[in-house]
């Protein structure tokens, strides 16, 4: 069984069921607070595909998830899923939902890690920067990690820019090695 090809096909006929049904960005925050939850809760899909629970306490969960938001095209993906028994696949269909989502929607995906947190202002000012433009067309989520030391760690659509202050060392431990 070709788990990308089963997740993909899911994601494209739901984000087309959620444009007919014009909630397609009330179905793309519910698929991003679903993310969320399969991340931040090692727990969660293992729960997800337990057999002993039955399919209306996953829809429960899986609504909590998404931080008990009440859209109805959401609710009929879920039972769709769930009917067919796809909930092992509902982490990567989310995620390929979202990925289509955005590509529709000429989205650019991108995470700033710093290490120390960063206010809106400044979110704000490297969107900006990234493109003047279409501010709204870079979706842009933080992380601290103090680990890093200072500077930052820009990943846009598979590139990274890493101008850390831990990089910098390791690249300077690099080149008295060599030296």
């Amino acid at each position: 069984m070709n788990v990308g090809l089963i997740s993909k096909r899911y994601a494209k006929a739901l984000l087309d069921f959620s444009v007919k049904n014009n909630a397609e960005e009330e179905v793309y925050q519910a698929m991003e607070c679903l993310i969320e939850s399969f991340s931040l809760y090692a727990d969660f899909a293992p729960i997800l595909e337990n057999p002993t629970l039955s399919k209306m306490q996953k829809k429960e969960l899986i609504l909590i998830a998404t931080k008990g938001k009440k859209i109805v095209v959401f609710e009929k993906i879920v039972d769709l899923i769930l009917q067919n028994n796809r909930e092992v696949f509902l982490q990567r269909i989310a995620l390929t939902f979202c990925d289509l989502y955005r590509k529709e929607k000429g989205i650019f995906y991108g995470k700033l890690t710093t290490a120390v947190s960063v206010d809106e202002k400044t979110t704000t000012l490297i969107q900006q920067l990234l493109d003047k433009d279409n501010v709204e067309k870079i979706e842009l989520k933080t992380k601290v990690d103090e680990e890093i030391l200072g500077g930052f760690i820009l990943d846009i659509d598979g590139v990274r820019l890493d101008a850390s202050v831990k990089s910098q060392f390791v690249q300077l431990k690099k080149n008295l090695k060599h030296n």
